[in-house]
């Protein structure tokens, strides 16, 4: 089992976004369409609402929330997402757009396990946040995902 505060695991998701971001910037011949710029847009969005989110804690008087310590089991270790490990260099855009659609429903599997395992309400709260959020804004992507490739 590991253990993490919540203020941790936020800023290891924002990690997350900025890989993301990092390497589809890198793509730069494929940036010029607009499902790229679509994902791209909604990565800076997901990563600004979680900049938020630890700004709105820290400065509401939920700090105690952001330093509440979980415990995990290594399955959901954020530092080893499974799909931004799978990110390579020699990727075509298209798989690139899969690996970003299975880490949103990933990142979705993470919310709903600490909403199911923690014991602190404020905590559940959060990540019930977090994984409405989550689920409406990964339909968003999925959708335009859908319509751009019929396109």
């Amino acid at each position: 089992m590991m253990f993490k505060q919540i203020g941790e695991l936020l800023n290891e998701i924002d990690i997350i976004y900025d890989k993301m971001s990092q390497y589809y910037t890198n793509l730069n011949e494929h940036l010029n369409d607009d499902l790229s710029a679509e994902i791209i847009s909604y990565i800076k969005t997901r990563k600004q609402l979680l900049r938020d989110m630890i700004r709105d804690y820290s400065t509401a008087g939920h700090e105690q929330v952001l330093k509440t310590w979980i415990q995990f089991t290594p399955d959901y270790n954020l530092k080893n997402n499974p799909h931004i490990s799978k990110l390579d260099p020699d990727m075509d855009i298209e798989k690139v757009q899969e690996i970003v659609i299975r880490n949103e429903t990933w990142l979705q599997d993470f919310y709903s396990y600490i909403i199911q395992t923690t014991s602190s309400t404020k905590v559940r709260e959060l990540f019930k946040v977090l994984l409405e959020r989550q689920k409406k804004d990964a339909k968003r992507l999925a959708s335009s995902v859908d319509i751009m490739q019929d396109i």
